[in-house]
């Protein structure tokens, strides 16, 4: 079998870092580190490179050929006619020529499609299966495991080009427990071949050791499939156990489905690297992990953890999911290590308890069930929720704000003054866990649960600030209201696809999965109308008369919220500062991820104003918190970004839309904007110039921040008028009254009963 070559990574996928494309660029096209500039998301444009490509490639292996070809395949759309068919000559060469089952079969399916010239089907082909993380239906033919690409699999594409090579569909050995129990060692395995579905193909599995067979005894193990993480193949039926008199030699295991065969080794020394270890010398050591109550016990080692925690002065809510800090090093007793990892469902948490290095793990999980947990139960929920939904419901509600992590925005305004009207309706709120708590009169759904996918396939009425799940299509007698979370000032739509090199085709599925789940738009005000119209081929009805989120900004209740905030994060008299750096495309490494800017200077800010002045550090919903101090507060996690623009004195932003909102209150900006060009240029862009719409005065340092914050009376004095303007300009509809406007018409729409 040839050798292949590590498979570029695929442009615009969410497995496609900027490093690895950068490498990518650099070794096959010969180009130079500063022309490999490529955010994430974005598609290469390496359509011009082709021919160098061609002429370097004809030296290389078939099926390197095959597997390099990948980006050149998504950018097909950009080729010229005569350009696409040169590669699909070399790529029909190189099929013929191949060991196919070297090359991954979703590239040996791209290629082929190329190759026979069907430009169209490859477009498609590429974008929908873009997102999809390489996962495939399969199906056994004898000895043959066949994928089947659904409605994009192609009309007459040979059985050798969608077979699964043995590289995609060997054996896997997972040891999932190793227990020790008098003379022997019993252990818990997983046997996996990812590509084969167990649902439908119930393998047999043998264990011999040093000739021997061994006794298995079968037990059917959701976590089996969990762990091999694919959508469309369970293997509940891979897991058994086994019991080996040691751990002096390896396993040979089998598993068997007709013709179909695969082998793998269980090496001694992956055995012995489990067996339970004593504790190093002086770590506490937990007998056993519980829950009693509202706390996690660690049975002796006196540390109780609380499952419940007060946030930001709220009531007492489910703590949040994620890793547990314990404050120490403990390591699991024997006994107890035997039995990890384990697992304890509580009413509002999973409590999961794993080793690593002989130091006990704690972490909490939403409390889903089996059934719904894993990509797996996903998928088959997901196809319930579109092939065999439940019948839409009039009267219920379906909230969600920002992918159910938070209660707040749009939505949360919405709600409340729908609530007062309508009492009746009947209200369900998406939550990521049970530590986000839904307003009064509503009921949590647990993202991903059961519940969840059935609210959002019969909710009549859906109301939501970001984009839906791409799983999701509305049905004809559901209204989605889309009110955003920000005031549209950067780059949308088609311009900023088109900015990232996306094809046709791409733009086209990009709006399938966006407008076309639209039923009303909120924006601000009418300026902002056109750039929905033209950038999403938006013709639906607008409701443009201001954010219902503004309204907690204005009048009377926002002085009251502003000193009970202000108590509550000790801010005392001094002068608050709000420092809330954008998302940045550029630096983001997937769809939820990106570092925080390091513009500001924190430490030299609180040296220069400690005594005076405080910073309210708030990073982006996709940045991860920072510690703080006396003179600095990380409060990226507080739940309600309005309770900080209330609190503050002055801001200290980017490119946020947060200017729009914090202008309301007429309390002075500064904007920390060193890198202005660069951002315009290579990163988002603006609607409209940045200077237009940035009322106050742009710095490039800490230092120049520092001097212009000392002193805010001054600061608004300066700017008073420019801010004004804007106001007059932007804020026209912010009066307190947007919620009203805007529930008006979502029921003028008619689907509230």
């Amino acid at each position: 079998m040839a050798r292949v070559m590590r498979r570029p990574p695929k442009p615009g996928t969410r497995g496609a870092g900027r490093t690895a494309l950068a490498a990518w660029a650099r070794d096959l096209l010969g180009r130079q580190d500063d022309q490999v500039q490529i955010r994430f998301g974005e598609v290469p444009a390496v359509a011009d490179d082709l021919p160098g490509w061609l002429r370097k490639v004809r030296r290389r292996t078939p099926e390197r050929q095959l597997v390099e070809a990948g980006p050149f395949l998504v950018d097909a759309e950009h080729l010229s006619e005569p350009a696409f068919a040169a590669l699909g000559d070399l790529l029909a060469d190189a099929l013929r020529r191949s060991d196919l089952l070297a090359v991954p079969v979703e590239d040996r399916v791209r290629c082929w499609l190329a190759a026979t010239g069907r430009r169209r089907e490859l477009a498609d082909f590429v974008v929908e299966r873009a997102h999809h993380g390489g996962n495939v239906v399969t199906r056994l033919d004898g000895t043959r495991l066949l994928a089947d690409f659904g409605d994009l699999h192609p009309e007459g594409i040979p059985d050798e080009i969608v077979e699964i090579g043995p590289t995609e569909s060997q054996l896997e050995l997972r040891i999932r427990r190793c227990a020790p129990t008098g003379s022997s060692i019993t252990l818990e395995l997983f046997a996996i071949v990812r590509t084969l579905d167990y649902d439908s193909h119930r393998p047999e599995i043998t264990v011999s050791r040093g000739g021997a067979e061994l006794p298995v005894v079968r037990r059917p193990d959701p976590a089996a499939t969990r762990f091999s993480a694919r959508w469309f193949q369970g293997h509940d039926d891979g897991a058994f156990t086994v019991e080996v008199p040691d751990a002096d030699q390896p396993l040979e295991v089998e598993l068997e489905v007709g013709d179909f065969v695969r082998t793998a080794t269980l090496a001694a020394d992956r055995i012995r690297a489990r067996l339970p270890r004593p504790p190093a010398p002086g770590t506490a050591v937990a007998s056993d992990v519980r829950v009693e109550g509202d706390d996690i016990v660690l049975d002796g080692t006196g540390i109780r953890i609380p499952l419940r925690e007060v946030i930001w002065g709220r009531r007492p809510a489910p703590r949040r999911s994620g890793a547990i800090d314990l404050g120490a090093a403990v390591a699991p007793a024997p006994a107890l290590a035997a039995r990890l990892p384990l697992e304890i469902s509580g009413r509002d948490h999973r409590v999961e308890v794993t080793e690593e290095d002989r130091t006990l793990r704690v972490r909490l999980a939403p409390p889903l069930a089996d059934d719904e947990r894993g990509p797996r139960r996903q998928q088959l929920l997901r196809a319930a929720a579109r092939t065999t939904p439940p019948p839409v419901d009039p009267a219920l509600v379906l909230f969600s704000s920002y992918a159910g992590t938070r209660v707040t925005d749009s939505p949360a305004a919405i709600h409340q003054e729908l609530r007062r009207r309508r009492p009746d309706l009947k209200v369900r709120w998406a939550v990521a866990d049970h530590s986000v708590v839904p307003p009064d009169g509503a009921k949590p759904v647990l993202l991903r649960s059961r519940e969840w996918y059935d609210a959002w396939a019969s909710a009549g009425l859906i109301v939501t600030n970001v984009e839906v799940d791409r799983w999701f299509t509305p049905r004809p007698e559901q209204t989605v209201v889309q009110t955003f979370h920000g005031y549209p000032s950067k780059t949308m739509g088609k311009v900023l696809w088109q900015s990232k090199n996306f094809s046709p085709r791409k733009i086209r599925y990009q709006l399938e999965h966006t407008a076309a789940t639209w039923s009303l738009v909120v924006t601000p005000d009418e300026a902002m109308d056109r750039h929905y119209r033209d950038q999403y081929d938006w013709t639906g009805p607008i409701v443009n008369q201001g954010y219902p989120r503004n309204d907690a900004l204005v009048g009377a209740a926002a002085d009251r919220r502003r000193a009970e905030v202000r108590d509550l994060l000790g801010i005392g008299d001094r002068i608050a500062v709000l420092h809330a750096p954008t998302w940045r495309d550029d630096q983001a490494t997937n769809f939820r991820s990106a570092v925080a800017d390091e513009h500001l200077d924190a430490t030299a800010f609180a040296e220069a104003l400690g005594d005076t002045h405080v910073l309210l550090w708030r990073g982006h919903r996709f940045h991860a918190p920072r510690g703080g101090g006396d003179a600095v507060i990380d409060v990226t996690d507080h739940p309600e970004i309005n309770d900080l623009i209330v609190a503050a004195d002055v801001a200290v932003l980017d490119y946020s839309s947060l200017r729009f909102d914090f202008a309301i209150t007429g309390r002075p900006m500064v904007f920390l904007v060193p890198d202005l060009a660069s951002y315009a240029d290579t990163s988002r862009g603006f609607l409209h110039p940045f200077t237009e719409s940035a009322p106050g005065p742009l710095v490039a340092d800490t230092a120049e921040v520092i001097e212009q914050v000392r002193d805010i009376e001054a600061l608004l004095r300066r700017h008073r008028s420019e801010l004004g303007g804007f106001n007059h300009r932007f804020n026209q509809h912010h009066d307190g009254l947007a919620t009203n406007r805007v529930v008006d018409a979502i029921l003028s729409i008619g689907s509230v009963p």
